[in-house]
């Protein structure tokens, strides 16, 4: 229902002293269950009841679990693991393994155990019980004992225009349909889902519209859903002892018949409460939709952007590493000059052994050239030349001003005038070197 009254017993209100002219008992709408009210009497005595369910009550649980689709079979494991589901989530904690074991035995259809249809078949029996036949059958024998008149239905009946397969014709709630009258207004009146056409109802969905539709006016109006007989049905008071319903096939061979379905329902009110010793129900904790993974599209969808941020920081980790790995690596460190032996680099002090320091990063040069006896000693340097002249150009010394090859800026020594020669460029072990 869109709105409906709601039981004030587990929620505070405000106190007699807190608003002026205001009761602690004016902010209540009821504080008392329809059941403890009517076990004391205090209900109106010209009070009628009318109720039905149908014969699937539950099909909807399984059409809706978008994993089973589209054959929507289920097998005995997919059944005992909803009946752990069932226990776990009612609390039924002082004896699992026996609550499991009797529900199990219940709904197990034993001429066949593993054959799928009857397996599927039970499961909805099972969640029907308990979900809406059971509760309705305790509530009309509570009546019935307080001579109350109660008119029962069960819809065995569906609408044809839906085809709608075996399985789940008579789904909860499909009487709405024909108590609306859907078969006889137009469809802008309702959804549009399911999607509706003026032309696809039949005769007997018509019928059937009409039967609902007087029943339900005649019980608003006398508390007799069939004071008068309605398309050649009526309806029986249920009585203690003898609880008659109206079988509803369809509007030609409906029946009067006796106690729908009460050895399960009892099961389920009188039973499981003496092995448990009371029922208390527990619901799951409300999650925000996207965290709940419904369907094989969400579960995929974060499971993917799981790995990619997972790659995208192990990419991260190991752009690190080989940072680090190339820095503390002499092949890829780019604070040396590999040269050969002979060759001399004229117009630079090189004789000056000064130790090297950070202010001159240049001041060692490797050789790469094999080892001759004790090996090749190397000979640190210092230079305050351009970079230019270690990344291997071609630029003559005479393009650059004063070179000092002293870092505290003396005077550079006179040396021996060296006659100017071309330079040279020659391949080394496939390296091309260049002789200025």
């Amino acid at each position: 229902f869109p709105w409906g009254p709601v039981m004030d017993l587990n929620f505070t209100v405000p106190r007699d002293t807190w608003y002026e002219g205001w009761r602690e008992q004016d902010w209540r709408f009821t504080n008392f269950t329809a059941e403890a009210e009517i076990r004391r009497g205090r209900f109106n005595r010209g009070l009628s009841y009318m109720t039905g369910v149908t014969t699937q009550e539950a099909a909807f649980v399984i059409y809706n679990n978008d994993s089973l689709a589209p054959f929507y079979e289920i097998d005995d494991r997919f059944f005992d693991q909803k009946i752990k589901e069932l226990v776990i989530r009612y609390n039924y904690t002082l004896n699992q393994k026996g609550i499991y074991e009797a529900i199990k035995y219940m709904y197990t259809y034993w001429p066949d155990p593993t054959n799928k249809t009857h397996i599927r078949e039970q499961y909805i029996h099972m969640l029907s019980d308990f979900w809406y036949r059971a509760p309705v059958d305790q509530m009309v024998k509570l009546l019935v004992e307080r001579q109350v008149p109660v008119y029962i239905y069960v819809l065995n009946t569906t609408i044809e225009a839906f085809r709608l397969p075996e399985w789940r014709k008579y789904p909860h709630d499909i009487e709405h349909y024909l108590l609306t009258g859907a078969p006889f207004m137009d469809i802008e009146f309702f959804p549009e889902k399911p999607p509706l056409e003026r032309t696809m109802w039949t005769d007997n969905d018509r019928n059937m519209s009409h039967f609902f539709m007087k029943a339900y006016s005649n019980f608003a109006r006398y508390g007799n859903p069939t004071q008068t007989q309605i398309l050649g049905l009526h309806f029986e008071m249920a009585r203690d002892g003898l609880l008659k319903y109206l079988s509803i096939n369809t509007t030609f061979n409906s029946s009067i018949q006796l106690n729908y379905r009460q050895t399960e329902s009892a099961f389920w009110t009188w039973y499981l409460p003496t092995v448990v010793g009371y029922l208390v129900p527990t619901y799951p904790p409300s999650t925000e939709y996207w965290w709940e993974p419904k369907a094989p599209l969400q579960i995929a969808f974060w499971s993917m952007s799981t790995v990619n941020l997972l790659l995208i920081v192990m990419v991260f980790i190991f752009c690190i590493l080989w940072r680090n790995a190339k820095r503390d690596s002499v092949y890829y460190n780019g604070d040396m000059l590999m040269m050969t032996e002979g060759d001399r680099m004229e117009g630079i002090e090189n004789n000056i052994h000064n130790h090297r320091s950070n202010s001159n990063i240049y001041s060692t040069e490797y050789r790469d050239v094999p080892a001759k006896g004790r090996g090749l000693q190397v000979e640190p340097r210092r230079t305050s030349s351009t970079p230019s002249l270690r990344t291997g150009s071609a630029t003559s010394l005479k393009d650059v001003g004063a070179v000092s090859g002293s870092p505290t800026g003396e005077p550079r020594k006179q040396r021996t005038p060296v006659a100017a020669k071309r330079t040279i460029t020659k391949v080394d072990k496939g390296v091309p070197q260049t002789d200025v």
